[in-house]
């Protein structure tokens, strides 16, 4: 059964992990084999135990560096498996598997203090009521308490060395005294031992995970601010560009309308008019970065037959740094464009307002909703969200979505 006990607790620390879409035939196949490789291990392990109490041998000596050799096989085995069934990386199979042995050698521990306890084996096998509750009570509290919590997005955060080392490091302090513990028969004492020892060591990856999502979140913004802050100084410089452009083509445009020399000319000059404005200022609202913004989302708007329309009061947004603020309206406006395009041309519409009201500023973006909702769209929207919320939430701000009739995207800071 030790094989089974195994793969149970591969699956407590490996259920969540991402998923494979389609596990080929092949990477089936591997697993299958390292799990009946795991079986046969087993059987040849329990025939060299027979044996040994057949010749009256001491049987535990004689067992230990089988014993010891079976368990890292079994190891290698169930890091073999969820390596071919998870789209997780070797040191993340690796850091799951590790975490499943000390769970496992918990439940074992509890079974040796209850045979103790009991004064017979009464959590010795698959015959035993208690040994049913004994592993299914730790694998679940394993489940709920540690795996849920250290899995995030899918993955493990597993460095090399942290995970190689965690991995010796409970081999040898569990594996190898419990051989030494079941020779010399201090199996009791080398139980609480080991359950204190298993249950520190997975309390402490909780910690140990939480912080290296934190400092990887924090590598990313770093990151993304970066790029927003090259992307935005990118738009400034295009829009200013455009406006003299603009401006300088009204000016012209206007000259040839005066001389035009028949209403045809005149239809036509109009015409470049009417498409020199597309390219024009969108919107004045007191906010230079934020006119900067709405100015280029004017343009890419007009490019997919979509219709624009703001009212804002760019001024109380002048405390925002110029990146956090395109961070903000850039993905809002960028969803929204991504979701009414999927609309008839006629029914493509944006409306952006920004107000004051009683010392907090509301953001919002309204949209015809399209109904689309699938598992890869609440995804992309709790993805969105998030990417929202780290926008601002160094402004005390917060980000709401309500889908009815019209999506509306709304942001509430607090006002400085």
């Amino acid at each position: 059964m030790y094989i089974l006990e195994q793969v149970a607790a591969a699956f407590v620390f490996s259920c969540r992990l991402e998923r494979r879409d389609k596990i080929k035939i092949r990477y089936f196949a591997a697993a299958g084999i390292l799990l009946l490789l795991g079986v046969m291990m087993s059987r040849i392990v329990d025939r060299i135990v027979i044996q040994a109490n057949a010749a009256d041998l001491a049987a535990d000596e004689y067992f230990s560096w089988y014993a010891l050799i079976y368990s890292l096989g079994i190891v290698a085995i169930m890091t073999g498996i969820i390596l071919y069934t998870r789209r997780v990386s070797l040191m993340e199979a690796v850091y799951a598997e590790t975490c499943a042995y000390l769970t496992e050698h918990i439940a074992y521990c509890i079974r040796i203090l209850c045979n103790s306890l009991f004064g017979s084996p009464a959590a010795d096998g698959v015959e035993d009521v208690l040994y049913w509750v004994i592993h299914v009570a730790v694998y679940l509290a394993a489940y709920y308490l540690f795996a849920k919590n250290m899995i995030r997005k899918g993955h493990y955060y597993a460095a090399p060395k942290r995970t190689i080392a965690l991995l010796v490091y409970a081999l040898a302090i569990i594996l190898i005294i419990s051989l030494y513990a079941s020779t010399y028969k201090f199996e009791k004492l080398h139980a609480i031992y080991a359950i204190a020892f298993s249950v520190y060591a997975l309390v402490s990856q909780i910690d140990r995970q939480k912080q290296l999502a934190e400092q990887e979140e924090g590598t990313i913004r770093q990151l993304l601010m970066a790029a927003q802050r090259e992307q935005y100084d990118l738009y400034r410089q295009n829009v200013s560009t455009v406006d003299r452009k603009c401006h300088d083509l009204r000016h012209q445009a206007g000259h040839l309308l005066n001389s035009a020399a028949d209403e045809a000319q005149r239809e036509e000059i109009k015409s470049l008019m009417r498409d020199i404005m597309i390219y024009d200022s969108f919107v004045r609202t007191g906010n230079r970065d934020l006119d900067t913004i709405l100015n280029q989302k004017n343009e890419a708007c007009a490019g997919k037959h979509i219709e624009l329309t703001c009212v804002a009061d760019g001024r109380s947004l002048n405390f925002l740094d110029p990146v956090d603020l395109f961070a903000v309206f850039d993905r809002m406006l960028d969803k929204a464009m991504t979701e009414v395009s999927r609309l008839p041309e006629n029914e493509r519409r944006i409306h952006l307002t920004v107000s004051d009201k009683l010392g907090m500023i509301i953001v919002a973006v309204e949209y015809p909703s399209v109904g689309v909702n699938t598992d890869k769209s609440s995804q992309e929207r709790e993805q969105f969200l998030r990417a929202m919320e780290l926008a601002v939430e160094k402004y005390d701000g917060s980000v709401q979505i309500t889908e009815e009739e019209n999506t509306v995207v709304r942001i509430v800071l607090q006002e400085p």
